[in-house]
C-alpha cells in the first residue's frame, strides 16, 4: 500500500499549522507535557479531518465515475465505459478508511474520556499525582454518571420502540449518532452566531478611528480585571501566610504550605509585621485539606493576573499604534518614511523609504478587510440558504451543491478540491474562531501570548473534537453526498462509511438533523439584531452598547488610563516621545473635555450592519471616529 504524496503533504502541514496555533496560546515550557500533547492530538485530529476531507470527495467522485461507467456497460452490453481520469491526489480505497478509524475513535474518546478526566486533574491543587488523579476521578463521577444514565434511557428506547439489533457494529453506531447530535446542536449555534459576526469584524477592522474607540473601552475593562485579579491574589496570599505562620516548623503540614508559598511570586510576599497584625482574622484552621484548596485557589489566581496583565499591556500597546495610524495619515508623504508601527518584527532600514508598514496599516489594510467582508458576507449568506434547503434534492436549491454538481459534470477535481476545501475553511473558522473567542468568567479564557491556561486549552480541545464530525457531515449533506439526506443510493465518501450516518435512532433522524441546522436563521437573524446582547445586559450583565451613557464612560476612562500608562512608560524610559504622534502624548487632561455626539447613519459606510453609532471629537486623534457594537462572545 502506498501512501500518495498529496496525503503526506497534508499530514505533515496540518501538524506545523496545529503545533504553531498551540504554541501561540499554550506555554510548551511551563505547563504539562501529557496535558500539552493530547491537546495537540485533539486539535491536529479535528484539523486533519477537515483538510483531508477534500481528498475524499474528489477520490470518491473519480469511483462515482468509475460505477457509473461500469453499470453503463453492463447495461447496453458493451465493454466500453466512461472515460475516468484518475484525480492526481486519488487516495486508494484500502488508505481513508484506517486513517479515519483512528482519528474518529481516537477524537471521541480524548473529548468523551480522558480530556474531561485531565481537565480534573489540572485543576486539583493536590500535591501528589495519585492524590490528583483521585480528586479527578470524584469531580468526575457526577459528569460521567449523567452520561451513563442518558444511554441507558436510550437502549431501553431503543429495546421497547425499535427493531434496531443490538450488535456491537449497531452499539458504535447508535453511539457515533449520538454524539453527532450533539456536536450539531452545538455547532449551528456557534455558526449562526459567526456567520454574522465574523463578516462585521472584517468590516469594522479596517477602520482605525473604530478600533482605537473599542481599544479604549477594552483598556477600562481589562485594567478592572487586571485590579480585580490583582486584589484577590493579595487577598488570598494574605490568607496562605496567616496560615503559614500558625504551623510550627516541625509540624507534618510544613511540607505542604512550603509548597503552596514557593509559588508565590517575590513581589507580592509580605512583611512579618503584617502577617503579625493580621493573624487575628478569620481563617480556617490548618489542615491539608485547607492547603489543597489554597493551592487549587492560587494557581488559577496567578494565572489571572499574569494573563490580565499581559492582556492589558498589550492593548495599550495597539492603542498606541492605532494612534500613530491615525496621525500619521493626516501628515504629508514626506513624513510617512519615519513611520513604523511597533509590531513582532521591524523592516530592515533600507525598506523603510517604501513605507510597507504604513501602506499597509493605512491604505491597504481598510481595503483588504472590506473586501474580504464582502466575500464571507457572500459566503454566510449562502450557507444560511444552503442549510435551510439542503435536504431538497429536486429541484436542487443548495448552492454548494450545484457547485458541486456542475463541477462533477466535467469531472474537473481540482475544482471539486478547491471548493470544498474554501467552504470547510470558513465553516471551520467560523465555529474554531467562535470558540476561541467564548469567556465564561475565569473558568473557559482563551488568550494568546502563551497565556492560556491548561484548563481552557482542555476545554477547547474536547469542543473542536465534537465539533469537527458533525460539521463534515454536515457539509456533505450541503453537496448532496450524503444517501441518507438526498433519499438516493449513491457511492459515498469512505469517511460517511466509517462515521455512519446521523440517522440512527429514529426519533433523531425524523426531522432533527435535518431541519434543525434551519435554526442557525434564527440565531443569524438575533445576533445581527444584538439581541443576545440586550437580553444579557437586562440580567445584569453590562454590554457594550454605542447609545448607552456607561459604555461612552467605559471609553472615556479608557482614554485616561492610556494616556496615564503612556505617561508612566516615558518617565521609566519604555517610550521615547519621538515614538508617538505629538498629539498622543499630550497630558492636558483632555479625556475630561471629549463629547460624544451621535453620528450621522448616512454618512458612515457601516451603516449596512445595521449598528449605532457616535462620534466622538478627540483632542489626540481624527476629530471624526466610531465603533461598533459589542457582541456578546467578545473578550471584554
Amino acid at each position: 500500500m502506498i501512501t500518495p504524496l498529496s496525503l503526506l503533504v497534508e499530514i505533515v502541514v496540518v501538524f506545523v499549522i496545529t503545533a504553531l496555533l498551540l504554541h501561540k496560546y499554550g506555554d510548551w515550557k511551563r505547563q504539562n507535557a501529557m496535558i500539552i500533547l493530547v491537546v495537540l492530538i485533539s486539535w491536529y485530529f479535528s484539523l486533519l479531518t477537515v483538510f483531508v476531507l477534500p481528498l475524499d470527495i474528489s477520490s470518491t467522485t473519480f469511483r462515482q465515475c468509475m460505477e457509473l461507467g461500469v453499470e453503463n456497460a453492463s447495461t447496453n452490453g458493451s465493454h466500453h465505459s466512461t472515460t475516468c481520469k484518475e484525480p492526481w491526489s486519488y487516495v486508494p480505497e484500502e488508505v481513508l478508511p484506517r486513517l479515519w478509524r483512528i482519528v474518529y475513535w481516537t477524537s471521541q474518546f480524548l473529548t468523551w474520556v480522558l480530556l474531561p478526566l485531565m481537565q480534573s486533574y489540572a485543576r486539583a491543587g493536590d500535591f501528589t499525582f495519585y492524590e490528583k488523579l483521585k480528586s479527578a476521578l470524584k469531580d468526575n463521577i457526577l459528569y460521567y454518571g449523567s452520561y451513563v444514565c442518558l444511554c441507558v434511557i436510550c437502549l431501553f428506547y431503543i429495546i421497547l420502540y425499535t427493531d434496531i439489533p443490538l450488535d456491537g457494529s449497531k452499539l458504535r453506531a447508535i453511539a457515533s449518532s449520538a454524539s453527532n447530535t450533539w456536536g450539531l446542536f452545538l455547532l449551528i449555534i456557534l455558526l449562526g452566531y459567526a456567520l454574522v459576526d465574523v463578516p462585521r469584524k472584517l468590516w469594522f477592522s479596517g477602520n482605525p478611528q473604530l478600533c482605537l474607540l473599542r481599544s479604549y473601552f477594552q483598556v477600562s475593562k481589562l485594567t478592572s480585571d487586571f485590579y480585580d485579579a490583582e486584589a484577590e491574589l493579595k487577598n488570598l496570599i494574605q490568607r496562605i501566610y496567616i496560615t503559614e505562620a500558625r504551623i510550627p516548623e516541625n509540624d507534618p503540614l510544613r511540607v505542604y504550605v512550603d509548597i503552596v508559598c514557593s509559588i508565590i511570586p517575590v513581589q507580592f510576599h509580605p512583611t512579618a509585621a503584617r502577617v503579625n497584625s493580621d493573624r487575628s482574622s478569620t481563617t480556617p484552621s490548618p489542615t491539608k485539606e485547607v492547603l489543597v484548596q489554597y493551592h487549587k485557589q492560587l494557581k488559577s489566581a496567578l494565572h489571572t493576573y499574569r494573563r490580565t496583565h499581559i492582556q492589558r499591556e498589550r492593548m495599550f500597546d495597539q492603542v498606541y499604534e492605532l494612534q500613530k495610524i491615525i496621525s500619521n495619515r493626516k501628515e504629508d508623504y514626506q513624513n510617512y518614511k519615519d513611520y513604523l508601527v511597533q509590531g513582532p518584527f521591524q523592516w530592515p532600514d533600507k525598506w523603510r523609504l517604501f513605507c510597507f508598514d504604513y501602506l499597509w496599516a493605512a491604505i491597504w489594510k481598510p481595503v483588504v478587510m472590506k473586501v474580504l467582508s464582502t466575500i464571507s458576507i457572500v459566503m454566510s449568506a449562502a450557507v444560511v440558504w444552503s442549510e435551510s434547503t439542503f435536504f431538497k434534492e429536486n429541484p436542487v436549491l443548495s448552492v454548494f451543491a450545484l457547485l458541486i454538481r456542475g463541477s462533477k459534470s466535467n469531472y474537473n477535481y481540482a475544482v471539486i478540491e478547491i471548493l470544498c476545501a474554501v467552504t470547510l475553511a470558513y465553516l471551520c473558522y467560523c465555529a474554531y474562531s467562535t470558540v476561541f473567542k467564548i469567556r465564561i468568567f475565569n473558568y473557559y479564557h482563551f488568550a494568546p501570548d502563551h497565556q492560556t491556561d491548561e484548563n481552557s486549552l482542555i476545554f477547547s480541545g474536547m469542543l473542536l473534537s465534537r465539533l469537527t464530525p458533525p460539521l463534515c457531515l454536515n457539509f456533505l449533506g450541503l453537496i448532496h453526498m450524503d444517501s441518507h439526506i438526498i433519499k438516493k443510493r449513491i457511492l459515498e465518501t469512505q469517511y460517511t462509511q466509517i462515521m455512519g450516518h446521523m440517522d440512527v435512532i429514529s426519533i433523531i433522524s425524523n426531522g432533527f438533523n435535518t431541519y434543525f441546522p434551519m435554526v442557525m436563521i434564527i440565531i443569524s437573524t438575533a445576533t445581527y439584531f444584538n439581541i443576545g446582547s440586550h437580553l444579557l445586559s437586562a440580567i445584569g450583565f453590562p454590554q457594550y452598547f454605542a447609545d448607552d451613557e456607561i459604555t461612552e464612560d467605559i471609553v472615556t476612562e479608557g482614554q485616561r488610563l492610556a494616556l496615564a500608562e503612556k505617561d508612566k512608560r516615558l518617565r521609566r524610559g519604555l517610550l521615547s516621545p519621538n515614538e508617538l504622534p505629538e498629539s498622543t502624548y499630550r497630558n492636558e487632561d483632555s479625556s475630561r473635555g471629549r463629547r460624544f455626539k451621535r453620528a450621522d447613519r448616512s454618512s458612515t459606510d457601516e451603516s449596512s450592519f445595521n449598528s449605532s453609532k457616535f462620534e466622538m471629537n478627540l483632542q489626540a486623534s481624527s476629530p471624526r471616529e466610531t465603533f461598533p457594537s459589542k457582541n456578546i462572545f467578545d473578550d471584554v
